[in-house]
């Protein structure tokens, strides 16, 4: 065996791993709602343009990786991070959770309901950032005082 043969293997497993991701693009940009598919390390890989309009980008490239943690609220990022970690190490089905987004141009803070699911078993996931939440003032005082 002779070393093209993994290499040829291993491009041909990529070559139908894009093809998969190709599909899930097609329904991510159909949304109505903001989404963006990650890979089996968490890292951002695509995104629909209602998703960057809302996180307050112009090109996939300014989050791209695991340059989105930067969307996550300083006072919710590390919270969210750790728990998206654990989701995707233990390939749990499912990640729900509310998070504090941040606009990167405007810097305004949005509280959104977020579910992430794996879509492959490679790991693959798609998030789907659902919805507003109008917090009570009580808990914006208690969290920042």
């Amino acid at each position: 065996m002779s070393i093209e043969t993994p290499i040829a293997e291993m491009l041909a497993e990529r070559f139908l791993e894009e093809r998969e991701i190709m599909k899930f693009k097609k329904l991510v940009d159909a949304s109505f709602f903001e989404m963006c598919i990650s890979n089996r390390i968490g890292e951002l890989i695509y995104g629909n343009k209602k998703y960057l309009d809302f996180i307050g980008v112009d090109s996939l490239e300014e989050v791209i990786g695991n340059k989105w943690v930067k969307i996550i609220s300083d006072n919710d990022r590390n919270r969210v991070v750790s728990g998206f970690s654990k989701y995707i190490q233990e390939r749990e089905p499912n990640f729900y959770e509310l998070v504090e987004y941040e606009n990167l141009k405007t810097k305004k803070i949005t509280v959104k309901k977020v579910v992430c699911s794996l879509i492959d078993n490679n790991g693959y996931g798609i998030t789907l950032v659902d919805q507003d939440y109008i917090l009570p003032p009580e808990f914006i005082q208690a969290k920042y005082p």
